[in-house]
């Protein structure tokens, strides 16, 4: 796992918390998902389906670069097969 406060703090405190962040696989993602099912979390996934690229251009300072973007989508697997342990919410 990538953030260790991220695995100590919440599970240890035993409070609700989110795992903001881009996981683009999912081994990425089942690193928080073992976590949370060994702390006895009730887990959700929130899938926000929309390319940021649009709205990265609308930045003025900032910008995430493209290299950024096509790395992402180039090792990306959907939250919304099978494989995933939680029930997926969609947001486009």
């Amino acid at each position: 796992m990538r953030d260790n406060n991220v695995r100590k703090l919440p599970v240890v405190s035993k409070k609700n918390f989110v795992v903001d962040a881009t996981h683009a696989t999912y081994s990425n993602r089942n690193e928080y998902y073992k976590l949370a099912s060994d702390a006895k979390y009730q887990t959700v996934v929130i899938y926000m389906r929309r390319d940021g690229r649009g709205w990265n251009n609308l930045r003025i300072t900032k910008k995430v670069p493209d290299v950024a973007y096509h790395r992402f989508f180039k090792s990306f697997e959907s939250p919304l097969f099978d494989n995933e342990p939680y029930r997926v919410y969609v947001i486009n």
